[in-house]
C-alpha cells in the first residue's frame, strides 16, 4: 500500500469509528484481519477517534451545555434522568457510558456540565476507551477468522451475504435501541 493510501485508509477509519463507533471498528479490525489495514494502527486511530468524540461532546457540555440541551424537549428528561444516575452512581457511569447503546454523545455531555472534574473524566474516558478499543478490535478480528475459510463461499454470494449482515445489523440495533429505552425509562 502506497504511503498515501495508507494516509487516507488510517483516517477514514478515524473518521467512520468517530461518526459511527463499533460497526466502524468491528468493520476495520475485519479488514486488518483480511490484510487490508494494520490491526494495531487500526486500534490506535479507533483509539483516537473515540477520545476525540468524547472530549469533544465533555467541552461542549463544559462550555455550552445548557444551551444545546434546552433547544430539545426530549433531550432534557433524558439528561435529567442521566444526570440523576451521574449523582447516584458517579463511577459506574463513568466506567459504563460507553456500552449504553444511544447515548454516545449525551452522557459525555450531560458529565461536562456536572461537576465531575476534568481530570477524572480524562482519566476514566482514556481507560474506557481503551477497553472498548480492545473489546471491539479484536470482535472485528476474530470475526475475520470466522469468515476467512467462508470467503469462497461469500465470494460467490455476495447480495446474499450483504442483506443476510444488513438484517443482522438492523435487527440487532433494533433490539439494543429498545432495551437502552426500557431501561431508561426504568430509572427514576
Amino acid at each position: 500500500m502506497l504511503f498515501w493510501q495508507m494516509i487516507v485508509a488510517y483516517f477514514a477509519v478515524f473518521m467512520a469509528v468517530f461518526l459511527e463507533g463499533e460497526t466502524a471498528l468491528i468493520t476495520s479490525s475485519f479488514a486488518a484481519r483480511m490484510g487490508y489495514l494494520d490491526v494495531y494502527m487500526v486500534g490506535l486511530f479507533a483509539f483516537l477517534a473515540t477520545i476525540t468524540y468524547d472530549w469533544l461532546w465533555f467541552f461542549i457540555g463544559r462550555s455550552k451545555g445548557k444551551n444545546v440541551l434546552f433547544k430539545k424537549e426530549k433531550l432534557i428528561k433524558t439528561a435529567e434522568k442521566i444526570d440523576m444516575l451521574l449523582e447516584k452512581y458517579p463511577y459506574l457511569i463513568l466506567l459504563g457510558y460507553r456500552y449504553i447503546y444511544g447515548f454516545r454523545s449525551v452522557i459525555p455531555m450531560i458529565i461536562g456540565m456536572s461537576n465531575i472534574k476534568s481530570k477524572k473524566f480524562f482519566a476514566f474516558s482514556a481507560f474506557t476507551t481503551a477497553v472498548w478499543t480492545l473489546i471491539f478490535t479484536s470482535l472485528g478480528f476474530l470475526f475475520g477468522s470466522i469468515l476467512e475459510p467462508r470467503l469462497n463461499m461469500i465470494k460467490s454470494h455476495p447480495l446474499q451475504f450483504i442483506l443476510i449482515l444488513i438484517c443482522l445489523g438492523l435487527i440487532g440495533g433494533f433490539f439494543l435501541r429498545r432495551y437502552s429505552k426500557r431501561k431508561l425509562k426504568n430509572i427514576e
